[in-house]
This record gives structure tokens, sequence and C-alpha cells, in this order.
């Protein structure tokens, strides 16, 4: 009995050192990988829905991704970049008419980012949840003029 009781006390500190040794971190290549690439979105849907392309592409020799968003009128750009010390994300979304807005988030796994604005304000909430090995969607929460907005953007590799 007394061998059970040391083999058990053994396997529960083996397990709970094994539990302890956290993962190594993804890289910024790994992290960055799924989202690169040429996209056909939509926003919204109906008759007010939205057509866009989203080029999505690593910046070189830096840790940054570029995507290039366009519609039919306008072009607007976003650079994304993780820091692994924090474990945030930081994206600088570039509207055609000038304004910007900076968001951080984190992300719990590959492929899912939570960000909230903190430039200009912190009315802006952006979800990124990739769905497939080609799709991606993207869930909007603003505050517009004191009123909660929702919409959701859906990507597929084109």
């Amino acid at each position: 009995m007394r061998n059970v009781i040391v083999l058990a006390l053994l396997l529960a500190c083996v397990a709970n050192a094994t539990a302890a040794t956290p993962a190594p971190a993804p890289s910024f290549a790994q992290l960055a990988a799924p989202m690169t690439g040429h996209w056909s979105c939509s926003s919204g849907t109906g008759p007010n829905a939205s057509i866009y392309t989203a080029d999505w592409a690593l910046v070189p020799n830096a840790h940054w991704i570029r995507g290039i968003n366009r519609t039919a009128s306008s072009t607007s750009e976003d650079m994304e970049t993780y820091n692994a010390t924090t474990k945030q994300w930081r994206i600088v979304d570039m509207e055609p008419d000038g304004t910007i807005s900076v968001l951080v988030g984190t992300a719990t796994q590959i492929g899912h980012v939570a960000t909230r604005s903190v430039f200009p304000d912190t009315s802006q909430y952006v979800r990124y949840d990739r769905v497939s090995s080609n799709a991606y969607t993207l869930t909007f929460d603003f505050l517009i003029k004191g009123k909660h907005a929702r919409w959701v953007d859906t990507c597929k590799r084109a």
C-alpha cells in the first residue's frame, strides 16, 4: 500500500511540474501566418452590405503586419504588431479621411484576438476570430454618437 501511495505522490508531482511549465510562446511569424494573404470581405448583411478586399502581408525585417483594405471608392490601412513581453497586440487603423484609431488587445490563442481602442477614445471594441483556414470574422462593437452599434465582417481567402 505504501508503494502505491508513493507512486501516486510521485505521479502527482510529475503532473504538477509538467502543468507548471508554460508552453513556449508562439513566434511572431506563427501568429501572423494565418492572417497573411488576399481576402474578400463583406461588412453587414442584406442590401446594405458593403464589399471590400483586404491584403495582409508581413512587413520585411519588422514585427509588423500591414493590411490594405479596398472598397470601390476608398482605401484604408492597418498596421498590427504583437509584443511578446506584454502579450498584447497593437493595431493602428488609418482611415482615408486621415483619422486613426489605436487598439490594444490580448490573444488567448492563435486566431482569436479581442481589442479595445485606446486612441482617440475607448469606444471601439474589435474581435478577430479565425473560423477556418480560409475564413475569419471581425466583430465590431462601437459607440457612435452615444449609441451602441455592432456589425460583423466576414472575410474569405480569395
